[in-house]
């Protein structure tokens, strides 16, 4: 997959300080990238998209995480900017069709 050191950074972080906690990983992983973002600590990315210019990363985001034995949960997502003009709208892709759900909901 090609990823860096920096991209797996806040994944490295959350394993080294709270174990492996099986999928729920995803969930700690994903609330550190937030608020890294929100510090403005970015990743290797360039600005992405048209006109949406948030710095560090991609615009693509794929989460993993391994449970006990042979499984495996991921998912796909898709990053927006804060206040875009989406009006914080996120896009979950589940590999068959797209469901868009409402920011105001995920606050």
């Amino acid at each position: 997959m090609s990823l860096s050191h920096s991209q797996l950074r806040a994944s490295f972080e959350i394993y080294i300080n709270y174990g492996n906690s099986s999928s729920a990983t995803m969930f700690s992983v994903m609330d550190r990238l937030r608020s890294e973002g929100e510090a403005g600590v970015g990743g290797e990315g360039e600005e992405y998209g048209p006109g949406v210019g948030v710095k560090g990363g991609r615009r693509g985001v794929v989460g993993c995480a391994f449970g006990p034995g042979v499984s495996v949960e991921m998912v796909l997502m898709r990053r927006v900017k804060k206040n875009s003009k989406d009006g914080g709208v996120v896009e979950v892709t589940n590999g068959i069709g797209n469901m868009t759900v409402g920011g105001e909901e995920l606050d």
